[in-house]
């Protein structure tokens, strides 16, 4: 059996179709049934067995999903090695706030020059596949639940406050006229939200806060652009939620909303597989764990947004 045998399985895992990891591979579904058949046949087992038109591992897949990941990993770090001095190496990062990966990438690469950045901007389930499939090194995402696994291992990074916000001069309601308005869960529920976040967790929280009142939530939109979202929050659509740092950079226009008992926070690790982490890789989260909150302070002063119209 070849790599990219156990390459193939290994999709196949993680996407749950042939069709899935067909796409994912770059090569055809027939491709990627044959290199599984080739494998059922080697082993001379069952691999998988069908569940409402989704793929599931036998336990003897199982068994063959732990060693091919390991397989992998291996094999990443023979490529490493052997590269080592011929070229920058490159971090492969997910995450689902792009904009931290690149404060803590720029100040990295400013004490590690030979280094180079590969980014996967993706929610939370997705990154997790992504790690799970030595598909990126590590991702700086909310903590899934997933990581209990005895193959993953977590480690806290920080907590991204967000924020709720609406246009100085709104005419949205008069509920938001006052500089610094203030609103109760109950008015709060009046009003589309619009939310910039790709994980999980902020609409988790709203959910808990509206459902404990027996309250409406209306998610109007979910937005992966911030400016898009400023955008709606200034033509009055609704009330934006975002984390921060980004209304710090804009408050010539936006102002905050307090929103009695709601405090919504991102929590962010660093999401890895338990094997033998790379040295390079263990360099980046360490100075990442270690210069966060000056990064994150200085990346305040440092943007600044163009003028919308």
């Amino acid at each position: 059996m070849t790599l990219r045998h156990y390459q193939a399985f290994v999709a196949v895992c993680s996407e749950g179709s042939m069709s899935k990891a067909a796409e994912t591979l770059y090569i055809s579904q027939s491709a990627v049934s044959q290199l599984i058949k080739d494998l059922e046949s080697h082993y001379n087992t069952r691999l998988f067995y069908r569940v409402s038109h989704k793929l599931v591992l036998t336990e003897a897949g199982k068994t063959l999903y732990r060693h091919a990941l390991h397989m992998m990993l291996y094999n990443q770090s023979i490529e490493r090695d052997m590269l080592a001095g011929r070229g920058s190496q490159v971090l492969r990062i997910g995450t689902n706030n792009a904009m931290i990966v690149l404060d803590l990438a720029c100040n990295y690469k400013k004490e590690h020059p030979e280094f180079s950045f590969s980014v996967i901007h993706a929610p939370d389930d997705e990154l997790m596949a992504l790690v799970n499939t030595s598909q990126i090194d590590f991702a700086i995402t909310a903590k899934p639940s997933a990581v209990t696994d005895t193959e993953f291992v977590s480690e806290f990074l920080a907590e991204i406050p967000f924020c709720f916000i609406c246009a100085k001069d709104t005419k949205l309601s008069p509920l938001l006229e006052d500089n610094s308005p203030r609103l109760t869960l109950e008015e709060l529920s009046q009003f589309p939200l619009f939310i910039n976040t790709m994980t999980d967790e902020i609409i988790n929280g709203l959910h808990t806060a509206f459902d404990s009142r027996n309250l409406p939530l209306n998610i109007a939109g979910r937005l992966l652009d911030l400016t898009a979202l400023i955008q709606y929050v200034l033509q009055d659509f609704g009330i934006g939620i975002t984390h921060k740092n980004n209304f710090y950079v804009r408050q010539s226009f936006l102002k905050t909303i307090t929103v009695e008992d709601l405090s919504l926070v991102n929590s962010l690790y660093f999401l890895q597989r338990k094997c033998d982490t790379l040295p390079h890789v263990r360099s980046f989260i360490d100075y990442s764990l270690k210069n966060f909150r000056w990064i994150a302070e200085e990346s305040v002063s440092r943007y600044f947004m163009p003028k919308l119209t």
